[in-house]
């Protein structure tokens, strides 16, 4: 019994050892505190942490200006880095979340979480995080971290006119940042996010800080050629071969057919703007891969994704590969 809760806590002490919040007790009562917390990680503070003295020690540690995220997740960067040096190709799977803190009435500080058009405006935060993942799926840790709190009337249509800086989806393009921060020159970055991120402006950041991305497309858009849609030039496309998809969702396994092409479209907003696709617009050359399931079963939605990607599609055998990760 004892061996196995020193391996559990070991890992406290190696991703933490470089901890400083400017007084050694506080060092030292983070990394008990954690030990604790790891534990039990579902838990609430109040619940994981049974003994009083410790339970009290647990939250004069988070009330003391000298803790911060920041100095934690600094040290955790960096053994995030070190991790992935041992890799040649390191995913950077990025996405958001909403922490719920509804029944928290007086807590400062707090944003709704409701979507644009909604009445229900629970209280809680936006959390943005980037994990550096391997080909396998083993986790290496948090590459990126974005945590802030809406108005509490939520961001309504406030956002459609504003400078891309000032708006949520700009997380996207902060988090990819961040996250090519920690590779190394041996190590490849390959960005994946699903379709809340597919704007144009991640296409051309990818392209000027040099990583790869797979993002799951949103906008069926126009595509330099003859002037046709994506849809309409997918579905024109030969069916490469088929390929057995997890449905995680529904626990089942699909059968899909898979397409690819190599498309290139222009900046929508310039081209809108302009009236022309003239060749001083910017413009993005990527792969494209679809996933369409012919026959779903009766009352399942069938699966469908159209994947963008500025890694190589040349094969079949490449097309499974951008759908593996």
């Amino acid at each position: 019994m004892k061996k196995t809760k020193k391996k559990k806590t070991n890992w406290v002490h190696e991703e933490f050892s470089e901890i400083s919040l400017g007084d050694s007790r506080l060092d030292a009562r983070f990394i008990k505190t954690t030990e604790l917390l790891s534990q039990r990680p579902s838990e609430s503070i109040n619940r994981a942490i049974e003994d009083a003295a410790d339970k009290k020690a647990a939250y004069r540690l988070f009330n003391n200006d000298k803790f911060t995220s920041e100095k934690v997740f600094s040290v955790h960067q960096k053994r995030t880095m070190e991790r992935m040096e041992n890799h040649k190709v390191v995913l950077s799977i990025h996405d958001t979340s909403f922490l719920n803190y509804d029944g928290h009435e007086a807590t400062d500080g707090l944003g709704s979480i409701g979507g644009p058009s909604s009445e229900n405006h629970a209280q809680g935060l936006v959390f943005h995080a980037g994990m550096g993942v391997t080909e396998s799926g083993l986790a290496l840790g948090l590459q990126s971290l974005q945590v802030w709190a809406r108005p509490e009337d939520g961001i309504g249509d406030r956002e459609k006119n504003c400078p891309l800086e000032e708006k949520e989806s700009y997380r996207w393009i902060i988090g990819m940042r961040e996250a090519k921060k920690l590779y190394g020159p041996d190590t490849q970055m390959i960005y994946i996010a699903d379709r809340e991120s597919d704007m144009f402006e991640i296409f051309l950041e990818a392209k000027k800080i040099n990583c790869d991305v797979i993002i799951r497309s949103k906008h069926d858009r126009m595509i330099i050629g003859n002037d046709y849609y994506l849809s309409w030039h997918l579905d024109r496309l030969t069916n490469a071969g088929t390929l057995q998809v997890e449905d995680p969702k529904n626990k089942r396994i699909a059968n899909v057919e898979v397409v690819y092409s190599k498309i290139a479209f222009n900046d929508p907003k310039e081209v809108k703007a302009k009236h022309l696709a003239r060749k001083d617009i910017d413009r993005v050359e990527l792969y494209v891969v679809e996933v369409k399931e012919v026959d779903p079963p009766e009352g399942i939605e069938g699966l469908h994704w159209r994947l963008l990607t500025s890694l190589p599609v040349n094969s079949h055998d490449d097309a499974i590969k951008i759908v593996s990760y």
